[in-house]
């Protein structure tokens, strides 16, 4: 699979802000601890950011759509870049080279193109996968049409997992499991055997008693795949910019 560029500079990453405040409530069942708390923190985590959909029900190359000036996609990428990950996979397929323009210029951002992306979203999960650095103790992997995703949502995946390494790390917003989620290197050979349009949840069902989860105080990111629901979160903008 050939990465297609290495897109290099510097950004200024900033985040939409949640009309909730970001709180991680550690539970029973989360694992807890900083990210720089010994000899873990060294571990090596990177996000991948599923982007290569045809995005068919919006009838436009969906993620290049524009949210308070900046693309779906970009508010994605920014949201990895301001949490502790150590590189951003950006897998591309569908309408790649508008969106690669599109990505914050950082030397921790990279393209893949998928040119499987139409046989469904595990062709995207194999091509972040085997696009990682060799280094990689585990992925992050960020869904590309959800654009209010909170840095700090990703920051406690990563800081859980750095502290425990279990084998899944999933937030669960105010008592609903949410998106995104950390596999370990430790499953990506069976991510790897993933096929259509399944990503990962099979892999979660079946090793549900591996998953850890971490509480946040916040509002489940959305999902933009209608034109309806980016209307609802265009107008919705401009209440979450005045918190």
């Amino acid at each position: 699979m050939p990465i297609r560029k290495v897109i290099t500079g510097r950004s200024n990453p900033r985040e939409i802000r949640s009309h909730i405040i970001p709180e991680a409530r550690p539970t029973r069942e989360v694992i807890t601890g900083g990210a720089h708390d010994g000899a873990s923190s060294a571990a090596r985590v990177s996000a991948i950011v599923l982007a290569a959909g045809e995005g068919r029900r919006m009838g436009s190359i969906k993620l290049a759509l524009r949210l308070g000036g900046k693309s779906l996609l970009r508010h994605v990428v920014e949201a990895a870049l301001a949490a502790p990950v150590d590189e951003v996979v950006v897998v591309l397929g569908h309408g790649a080279a508008e969106l690669e323009q599109e990505l914050p210029r950082d030397p921790r951002v990279r393209t893949i193109f998928n040119p499987e992306y139409a046989t469904g979203q595990s062709s995207s999960v194999k091509a972040g996968i085997n696009a990682l650095a060799s280094q990689a103790q585990a992925a992050v992997f960020l869904l590309g049409d959800q654009p209010l995703i909170s840095s700090r949502a990703i920051e406690a995946l990563v800081s859980a997992f750095r502290s425990g390494h279990s084998a899944v790390v999933r937030p669960r917003y105010r008592g609903t499991p949410g998106h995104p989620v950390l596999f370990s290197r430790a499953l990506f050979p069976e991510l790897l055997q993933v096929t259509g349009d399944q990503g990962g949840r099979e892999l979660l069902a079946r090793h549900q008693a591996e998953v850890a989860m971490v509480d946040l105080n916040l509002e489940s990111p959305v999902d933009i795949d209608t034109k309806e629901d980016y209307s609802q979160l265009v107008r919705k903008l401009p209440d979450l910019e005045k918190l």
